[in-house]
């Protein structure tokens, strides 16, 4: 059995360790001469709700056809700086470690919620037990 709230915690959760890796990637490659940090174009939030907004619907040539589910794209990722150093490496490590410091603080909230989520379910499934 799939629940929504699970499904949108596991991808917030997928998403922010992804912008973990890439600020891990930035701060690794600040000495690199001509690097260009990344980061999601977009945030987490904005790529839930995109979907819901455009909803894009396939043609079917036939009533048996049975209408494809949307699927969510990979989220794009796009260079996040214009300020260049001497070198013309563009990391900002102050920049990235505040960046990092919001992911970390997303992802404990995110794991908190799911917890609490799972908790919930338990206490949902072991009181339809007690009651039967």
């Amino acid at each position: 059995m799939r629940i929504a709230s699970q499904q949108l915690l596991s991808s917030a959760l997928r998403w922010l360790d992804q912008r973990q890796n890439f600020v891990a990637q930035n701060v690794a490659q600040a000495d690199v001469p001509t690097y260009r940090p990344v980061d999601f174009r977009k945030s987490f939030a904005d790529l839930v709700r995109s979907p819901l907004q455009t909803r894009l619907r396939l043609t079917t040539s036939s009533e048996m056809h049975i209408e494809p589910r949307p699927r969510a794209g990979a989220p794009e990722v796009a260079d996040v700086s214009n300020d260049e150093s001497l070198n013309e490496n563009r990391v900002d490590l102050e920049k990235e470690m505040a960046v990092l410091a919001e992911v970390t603080s997303q992802q404990e909230m995110a794991t908190a919620v799911y917890k609490k989520n799972l908790q919930l379910l338990r206490l949902m499934v072991r009181g339809s037990k007690e009651g039967a």
